[in-house]
């Protein structure tokens, strides 16, 4: 799946503000999705090279892109539960943080 930023973002070697920032990224760079942990989603940028970026600094994931908070839990899950044990429900991951996440991104999208 391909989403682009809407502002300059700093890649990061890991999803933390305080990791390596391996490069900066331009508003509209075509970034692969590859996976989403809270608030951050690795992406590999043009010439292959992967990182973190915010996802308040990408663009709204384009209709029918698959649920990336869930498919996360499912693969923490599908890590984590014995084979043959029930599985729990998934539920919501984060609440509403809107005010955090604009603290986050003011400092972090440039």
């Amino acid at each position: 799946m391909r989403i682009k930023l809407v502002r300059r973002a700093e890649l990061r070697a890991e999803p933390a503000s305080t990791a390596e920032v391996l490069s900066l990224l331009d508003p509209d760079e075509d970034l692969i999705v590859v996976d989403r942990r809270g608030e951050w989603i690795e992406v590999q940028a043009p010439g292959g090279k992967r990182g973190w970026v915010l996802a308040s600094c990408c663009g709204p994931l384009p209709d029918g892109a698959p649920d990336l908070k869930r498919l996360a839990a499912m693969r923490r899950e599908a890590a984590t539960t014995p084979i043959g044990a029930p599985k729990p429900p998934v539920i919501e991951l984060e609440p509403d943080n809107s005010e955090r996440m604009e603290a986050v991104r003011s400092n972090h999208c440039r």
